[in-house]
């Protein structure tokens, strides 16, 4: 009843006008009466629905209402089964536009009758517009038991299809006064649903153009926001736009597979591929969806509690992705349409929440998805079969998608600006900020260079001392050394150096240890100082066991009594380490001489150097001297030389 009664309604709003509501119920219900009686009749009748009659002027005829369908639950029945006109195998009028029966493992027969009556159109092309079906089989039965059998479906090669397009289409044939009945056997993993049409090639043509058209620019829309954000990307560097990036080029890719272009211009040839495209890229689609809303919104610092609900419908949209490719499409796609209604439910929920606390970002990211809620809610309910196949609800992830793609990108500009606005109140608070502190730190700052200077002088006497032994470190002494050369070269003054060596200190290292060692040198250090007496004459530790001393003012004589008295003192010194008196002796190399320009400050401490292994070698625990050269003099007053040398 309730079909008959839908079926009349159409039938009487496409060309009954009645006068009066009465009139009308009283057609409906006598129309009903008729239906119920011809369907008793024909109970056993294979064939329901009226036939399409072709006539002059219309190339475009949709097919849902004229279609009677039955199900095949095993899918074993053959074209001889179902016209057979066996009781079992009856068929069903369509009441719906687009008949569609959701997910479903059972196969679907539909037919309807074809007159010619009045067309001069010859060849018309049957097209199913829902290219995801996956088999296909259409058999054109003639008056004269001739038969016509096509295969499509996305289940074969594109290059095997009767006609060349994104929709599977089947050539028929009808010359003008012609009749076919036509038998179409559908089986898919995919939602179970047939919007079939009948149109002249002509019309087809003027479709693809404009189809062609709309789609070219809503494509174009989607790579131009893609490159542009793929740009901002690598100029800032920001993760956000990397997310939103990846979100779009996998949405890109499931839009082309849901629509047949992909199967026709990327992978025509790998149909197992092409069925397991559209749940992989939506799975990818969502899983870069949730990671740019949890970027874009911060969730992670804004709404911790939440984000934790993001991320594991991150990590649900992350197991659609393999699922995808290795179970099969009912199960992947259900899982991926799922997924996405989460997914939009809880963008929308954090958008929501980050307007209350006031992100300012959120406002287009909320008009962005919510578009595309609106689409997502429209496609689900027109796959599950609870509105009818239009225009509108077959392409509303398109247009949704579209707002939201253009609205994300206001959104991420937006964020952009709203960021330059408060990196110019940061600077600008930062420098009304600096000006005042500097104001106001001018006499702290002024006051703190004054005991860095302090500490400096401190640091750099300390950095001038051996940590050891407390006298001056061989740094000090190549600074110093140099300017006491100057000085006593400008003066004409002779200049005094002492190389001292403590005897055997490795066997004394080897036998009482580095700490007797330490102890051992610390001490002579300190009698070595102590041992020169003016205030010009400077000792150093010059590296290891080494000391020198450098002697202003003081030649060659003066010098080596110094020494002598050093080696005594260190010889006659008590030196007791672990209750064991040690004895210690020094070894000293000593030369005086008067610099001049052409003499190297590196010349003396040679020399003084070569004194000592003198020293060493004559026996230790002595004192070396080396003599230098004659003081050079005017040519006029140099004396004869001397043959004998």
């Amino acid at each position: 009843m309730k079909q008959t009664k839908r079926h009349r309604i159409l039938r009487t709003v496409n060309g009954t006008q009645p006068s009066q509501w009465a009139q009308w119920f009283r057609s409906l219900w006598n129309c009903s009466v008729l239906l119920i009686a011809l369907s008793m009749v024909w109970s056993n009748s294979a064939h329901a629905a009226d036939p399409v009659n072709l006539i002059e002027g219309t190339e475009v005829y949709p097919l849902g209402l004229n279609l009677s369908y039955f199900e095949d639950r095993d899918g074993r029945h053959t074209l001889d089964d179902v016209r057979s006109g066996d009781s079992c195998h009856t068929f069903v009028q369509s009441d719906a536009a687009v008949p569609n029966f959701s997910f479903t493992p059972s196969s679907y027969w539909f037919q309807f009758d074809l007159t010619n009556q009045s067309s001069a159109v010859e060849n018309w092309l049957l097209e199913s517009q829902y290219p995801l079906l996956d088999r296909i089989n259409v058999y054109l039965v003639y008056p004269d038991n001739r038969v016509v059998t096509y295969r499509g479906g996305d289940k074969l090669p594109f290059e095997q299809r009767a006609v060349k397009h994104r929709n599977v289409m089947f050539n028929v044939p009808l010359a003008m006064g012609e009749s076919v009945r036509v038998f179409i056997k559908v089986r898919t993993e995919s939602s179970m649903q047939l919007p079939l049409v009948l149109r002249s090639p002509d019309s087809l043509r003027a479709k693809d153009h404009e189809e062609q058209y709309i789609l070219g620019i809503y494509y174009g829309i989607l790579l131009a926001m893609l490159l542009y954000n793929l740009l901002i990307f690598a100029s800032i560097r920001d993760i956000a736009y990397l997310y939103y990036v990846g979100y779009l080029l996998a949405w890109i890719l499931f839009q082309l597979s849901v629509s047949g272009f992909a199967f026709e211009y990327l992978w025509p040839d790998n149909p197992s591929w092409g069925n397991k495209a559209t749940p992989f890229f939506l799975g990818l689609a969502n899983l870069g969806g949730l990671l740019f809303a949890r970027s874009l919104l911060q969730t992670k610092t804004n709404m911790p509690k939440f984000d934790r609900v993001l991320k594991y419908a991150s990590w649900l949209s992350a197991v659609s992705i393999p699922l995808a490719l290795f179970a099969s499409y009912t199960i992947a796609i259900k899982l991926g349409t799922a997924a996405s209604l989460i997914l939009v439910v809880l963008v929308i929920s954090a958008g929501t929440w980050s307007l209350k606390i006031g992100l300012r970002q959120a406002r287009y990211f909320m008009l962005a998805w919510s578009a595309l809620l609106a689409g997502i809610i429209l496609y689900a309910l027109k796959t599950i079969d609870l509105i009818p196949s239009t225009i509108i609800t077959e392409y509303c992830l398109q247009i949704g998608s579209a707002f939201e793609v253009i609205l994300l990108s206001f959104a991420l500009a937006d964020s952009i600006r709203l960021l330059k606005i408060e990196n110019e109140r940061i600077q600008r608070e930062a420098t009304e900020t600096l000006e005042r502190r500097v104001q106001e730190r001018t006499e702290e700052l002024d006051q703190a260079l004054l005991g860095l200077s302090e500490a400096n002088s401190k640091l750099m006497e300390l950095n001038h001392l051996d940590g050891l032994t407390g006298i001056s470190n061989r740094g000090y002494f190549n600074e110093q050394f140099s300017i006491e050369w100057q000085r006593a070269a400008r003066i004409r003054s002779p200049l005094g150096l002492l190389m001292l060596d403590i005897d055997h200190f490795k066997r004394f290292n080897d036998t009482y240890g580095h700490l007797g060692g330490d102890a051992c040198l610390k001490l002579v250090a300190s009698l070595i100082a102590d041992t020169i007496r003016r205030p010009a004459d400077k000792c150093y530790r010059y590296g290891g066991e080494e000391f020198v001393a450098v002697l202003p003012h003081t030649d060659q004589a003066g010098s080596l009594f110094i020494a002598e008295r050093i080696c005594k003192a260190v010889a006659d010194m008590e030196f007791i380490f672990e209750g064991k008196r040690i004895p210690v002796t020094i070894s000293i190399g000593v030369c005086s001489m008067v610099p001049h320009r052409d003499v190297k400050c590196e010349t003396l401490i040679g020399n003084a150097d070569q004194a000592l292994y003198q020293a060493k070698h004559a026996g230790r625990n002595q004192v070396a001297g080396f003599a230098p050269p004659p003081d050079p003099v005017e040519p006029s007053a140099a004396p004869p030389a001397d043959p004998q040398g």
